[in-house]
């Protein structure tokens, strides 16, 4: 298949919901696409919303009604267009005015025209000029064989190809073209929708309250639900059944982007992290996904522009990529100042990038003139990027999915499980974050704050005794100075040990689940106090939904959850 990076146009940003992004192709959050490159043809758009394809015509993919079997010469197609994605072998493309066509292989109905075609024998027909299948579109995505468009009210279609459950419509059709079942007219399968990714047979869309939602195939746990699937097919032997999940399931919030690989899924959150599922044995993420994981895993690298085969872009406009065809098993620089990149897979991989100068650069193999070179013959391989075409269009970044915020902190989201622990906390002054306008729930928290934030929550009650029983406790002005007198006198806590309290020691989640089972007057005596402290809380509620151990450093976010909990 092929993966594609471009930016968004201004005529997205009057819509209502988030710029969404073009299908299949790796995207930022709301974009349109410019360049998409498939198996074995390329589409580009100029600078002049002039739509041009290379390459392979096998299935009419080309769109210039010619018999051509393939060219290395770029061909025009059509005027006006803003956003093109490329399946396997056909193409959707959207125009100025919202409209959206397609053309070539309907073997499996991915045109959306119930099957039709102006060329080959049905059920194997295809369509080599574009055909217009809607209105009001502004977003599309290919899969393997089949499609998904995002209309401007928010609403998902999809069709095609129904294997694996991909099109999300729970696993229904209208049409059984020779063995294979289809959908070949679109059929509406969610709303409120921001963006969405099409992987070859799984699916993730983002919903305008950044939730992220994904169905399809579920063999490697690409889906990231858990393994769930709600359907299983039996597959030739030896092969297991296949596992299918035919309708969405939600998967987590506050997500800003989400790329889908075959076999596994990149997930990009509000704050920057990246998390992965699924499985694969050539990645970034070697360390999780090797031994493959059904739910997603928090990896090491944070702010990407995209992700796709073989390569990630970083927000500078650096691309790294490993594998064919730079031959390296780590991540190395091939190019930089690049906007958008684009690429196919399927035995004829090669890559498209335009740069922020409107160039556009390719390399991998060439057998059918994808690459627009004329010079490089069928059998070689261009195994570094070389300049192919001038004037290709890069738009602008659009902004991530707007999510509606909570007590005036821009990184507390009303979707967050501690969203209304924090306004608790912050209009009972137990914490007013840790500037006017960041709550920074995933900083660590040190007991001088814990132990701040409790006796405040108590009312900031004054200690007894103005002298300290700690070593590192002498300075009377200080914020917890008072919080820790108080907490001492009211047996709270009593410190570390040696005669400290360890002001700037990092809380863990036995520590502040024991001094709230000490506020309530509960706490045992003797025997394991943390095993004791984790215990309690679970009875009363205080950590349901949270996956933590005993031992962990716990967050701003978990600490005011918690207290929220027990005390609000």
């Amino acid at each position: 298949m092929k993966k594609f990076l471009s930016f968004a146009l201004a005529l997205m940003l009057c819509m209502a919901l988030t710029p969404p992004a073009a299908a299949n192709d790796t995207l930022t959050a709301g974009e349109y696409s410019t360049v998409s490159c498939s198996w074995r043809f390329t589409a580009a758009i100029d600078t002049e919303g002039v739509l041009w394809t290379w390459g392979s015509n096998e299935y009419g993919m080309l769109g210039t009604g010619s018999e051509i079997a393939n060219t290395a010469t770029p061909v025009r197609v059509m005027d006006n267009v803003v956003s093109v994605v490329c399946g396997y072998e056909h193409v959707a493309a959207i125009r100025s005015d919202g409209s959206l066509w397609v053309w070539g292989n309907n073997r499996f109905g991915q045109l959306g025209n119930d099957g039709a075609g102006n060329a080959g024998k049905a059920p194997a027909n295809y369509q080599t000029v574009p055909v217009k299948i809607m209105e009001d579109v502004a977003m599309v995505d290919c899969g393997l064989s089949y499609t998904a468009a995002l209309k401007t009210d928010g609403s998902l279609w999809t069709w095609g190809n129904i294997s694996g459950g991909v099109l999300g419509n729970g696993f229904t059709w209208n049409d059984n073209r020779g063995s294979a079942a289809c959908q070949t007219v679109p059929v509406k399968i969610m709303e409120d929708v921001a963006l969405i990714r099409c992987g070859s047979t799984h699916m993730a869309a983002i919903k305008t309250d950044g939730s992220l939602w994904t169905w399809g195939k579920n063999d490697s746990g690409q889906l990231g639900n858990g393994g769930i699937y709600n359907q299983e097919i039996k597959q030739p032997y030896p092969l297991p059944p296949s596992k299918q999940q035919t309708l969405p399931v939600k998967i987590m919030d506050r997500v800003a982007d989400v790329w889908c690989m075959d076999d596994f899924m990149v997930i990009q959150r509000l704050d920057g992290t990246i998390w992965c599922c699924g499985q694969e044995y050539d990645s970034p993420f070697n360390d999780i996904l090797r031994e493959g994981t059904n739910v997603p895993v928090k990896t090491t690298m944070r702010n990407i522009a995209s992700f796709g085969n073989l390569s990630y872009l970083t927000e500078d406009g650096t691309l790294w990529m490993w594998g064919f065809p730079v031959g390296q098993t780590t991540p190395v620089k091939v190019l930089d100042h690049v906007a958008g990149v684009s690429y196919s897979t399927n035995g004829h991989g090669h890559y498209m990038a335009v740069r922020d100068d409107n160039t556009l650069w390719g390399w991998g193999y060439n057998e059918e003139g994808q690459l627009a070179l004329t010079q490089v013959q069928a059998w070689q391989e261009q195994r570094t990027p070389v300049k192919v075409r001038d004037g290709i269009a890069v738009s602008g970044a659009a902004p991530t999915p707007s999510v509606p915020t909570v007590a005036g902190f821009s990184d507390v989201y009303e979707t967050d499980y501690y969203a209304d622990a924090v306004s608790w906390a912050k209009e009972k002054g137990v914490t007013g974050g840790t500037s006017a306008t960041t709550f920074s729930p995933d900083h660590t928290v040190t007991r001088a704050e814990a132990v701040t934030f409790l006796w405040r929550a108590a009312g900031s009650p004054q200690p007894a005794s103005a002298v300290s029983p700690f070593a590192d406790v002498t300075d009377s002005g200080a914020y917890y100075y008072s919080a820790v007198l108080w907490a001492a006198e009211q047996g709270i806590t009593g410190g570390v040990g040696n005669g400290q309290f360890g002001l700037s020691a990092a809380l863990s989640y036995d520590q502040i689940l024991t001094m709230l089972q000490r506020a309530a007057g509960e706490a045992t005596s003797g025997g394991d106090w943390s095993a004791a402290a984790v215990s309690w809380a679970a009875e009363n509620g205080l950590t349901n939904g949270l996956d933590f151990t005993a031992k962990d450093s716990c967050p701003r976010s978990d600490v005011v959850y918690c207290l929220w909990k027990q005390l609000a």
